[in-house]
């Protein structure tokens, strides 16, 4: 992680609905995995510590519980790895139940992201389960730490000021007003979006589209991760997949019943926070945000593709013939 590259991933490891444990030590495997490939920020799917389809287990003490033992066991396996990583998992705080991304890196919970878009329509029944995100953040103890649970929460690398991270779940992308609008005005560069969408037809290249027109109008880093094999329980499918994306471009994606369960690709984040100099993007002064800092260590980023010669052509044929014609009109 130097001169503002640095590699990033976003995986779908299979799961076992409603066994937390067990889940917990795949994705801390997961975590390892990608470590190994100098991997430094990590994405999971929606709820995967338990299960996005747990249904009516989500209102079982005994499954809250287990979940909140599985963070904290997730946590201490991943704690000497350099890399911050979101989980998702269910958290019931004051007689309510929040779906949760969390934080973790070097060993702490860095906070709690509740979701703010509860799904009814189709195959989800959300608000039947969950409460959404509070407007304010909230101090808890959880997992065996003192955080915070809110939305508004920037993840800010001490070593490199460029990275600075908020996270939005699932249907929080099809809102008319994403939150990750308001967290990059308040500074973040990088969204990472846990979800869980179930196949049907035309889905998967409608959630792509939409991260690619997040990334692009807030100048920023997408990644998501979907909720994959385990999860199909029900009468719905889940087929995983995933993307990185950099100011509306896909560097990287994970297709839908892929056989791998993680893709990474390297992030230039100075080429982000120069696209916003050249935009003008209206900035807030953040004031309301928390800033939970991280490290990670400075290291050499090797690129995993070799950036091309010639930027600004088209490889595609009908593509360079389109872009012509339109130079010529222009």
């Amino acid at each position: 992680m130097n001169d503002g590259l640095i590699r990033v991933a976003v995986a779908c490891p299979p799961i076992k609905l409603g066994c937390a444990s067990d889940n917990a030590a795949r994705l801390a495997d997961a975590a390892g995995d990608a470590a190994a490939l100098g991997v430094q920020v990590l994405v999971f799917p929606e709820l995967c510590l338990v299960g996005y389809t747990a249904g009516d287990l989500l209102f079982s003490d005994r499954l809250l519980a287990a979940a909140e033992e599985a963070l904290a066991a997730y946590i201490r396996a991943t704690a000497s790895l350099d890399l911050i990583s979101f989980v998702g998992l269910p958290v019931a705080h004051r007689g309510r139940l929040y779906d949760c991304a969390a934080a973790v890196s070097g060993g702490q919970l860095l906070g709690l992201v509740p979701k703010t878009q509860l799904r009814t329509a189709g195959d989800a029944g959300e608000r039947r389960f969950f409460t959404k995100a509070p407007d304010t953040n909230l101090s808890l103890h959880f997992a065996g730490q003192d955080t915070l649970l809110g939305t508004k929460c920037l993840f800010s690398c001490r070593e490199m000021p460029l990275l600075r991270i908020c996270a939005e779940l699932g249907a929080d992308l099809d809102a008319a007003v994403p939150p990750s609008c308001a967290h990059t005005a308040a500074g973040a560069t990088l969204i990472a979006c846990p979800c869980a969408m179930s196949e049907t037809v035309g889905r998967a290249a409608r959630t792509q589209q939409y991260a690619e027109v997040q990334s692009a109008r807030t100048h920023a880093a997408y990644l998501y991760a979907n909720a994959g094999e385990g999860e199909s329980g029900t009468d719905a499918v889940f087929a995983g997949g995933g993307a990185i994306l950099l100011c509306g471009k896909t560097l990287a994606s994970l297709p839908a019943f892929a056989d791998s369960c993680l893709c990474y690709a390297e992030l230039d984040l100075a080429r982000a926070e120069n696209e916003r100099r050249r935009s003008g993007l209206d900035a807030e002064d953040g004031e309301d945000y928390a800033i939970c800092e991280f490290s990670l260590s400075v290291t050499h980023t090797a690129l995993s593709v070799p950036p091309s010669r010639t930027p600004f052509v088209p490889t595609d044929k009908e593509e360079l013939a389109r872009r012509c014609e339109s130079i010529l009109s222009v």
